[in-house]
């Protein structure tokens, strides 16, 4: 019976130090970093009734007004068509984005993705065809940047981070399962 304690008690503490570890890992991350970048990768999240969540238009708010400040950049809007979703993400965020004002023509739609990986996968596929500049402002949730990141850099891609904030208890939820993500990244790299 000690060695089933000793072994549970071993399984809680490394459980612990990971979720530490993979925290300070996120919050390394809250920072915004893009500075005059010339493209801007948003991650979908949730388009139901073809309207963006909450969660999806802070993010999308923010992408307008980096877009609105740099005329040069271009943008690619990055998710497929989730359960419950008519549409694709991005073609819900492309006229979001056209509706503050931003010209169709510099918004790219990436609508094949349902993950993270595949966000970065087949935008890094859009970047290389298109010949964009693979200096790229990353635009998501703060909790998400360092997950984006680590996709972003497995595809070649140089991330900057452009974020969204979320509203407590929200990002309470949102923290705790994005250090199960990492977890799943780091283990199975997707």
């Amino acid at each position: 019976m000690n060695y089933f304690l000793i072994a549970l008690f071993t399984l809680v503490f490394l459980g612990i130090v990971l979720f530490i570890w993979f925290s300070i890992l996120i919050f390394m991350f809250y920072k915004d970093t893009a500075k005059n970048q010339q493209l801007v990768i948003v991650l979908g999240c949730n388009a139901k009734n073809e309207k963006p969540s909450e969660m999806l238009a802070k993010r999308l708010d923010i992408a307008a007004e980096y877009l609105l400040k740099y005329e040069h950049c271009h943008c690619i809007v990055s998710g497929g068509t989730d359960k419950g979703e008519t549409v694709s993400e991005a073609f819900v965020m492309k006229e979001y984005l056209e509706k503050k004002g931003i010209d169709g023509f510099r918004i790219t739609l990436e609508d094949k993705s349902v993950n993270t990986s595949e966000n970065m996968k087949f935008s890094a596929e859009i970047i290389e065809d298109k010949g964009f500049p693979k200096d790229v402002a990353v635009v998501t949730s703060r909790f998400h940047q360092f997950r984006s990141h680590y996709f972003a850099k497995k595809f070649a891609l140089s991330p900057t981070a452009l974020s969204s904030d979320t509203p407590f208890p929200d990002c309470v939820v949102f923290h705790i399962r994005e250090t199960m993500a990492i977890f799943k990244a780091f283990i199975f790299r997707y």
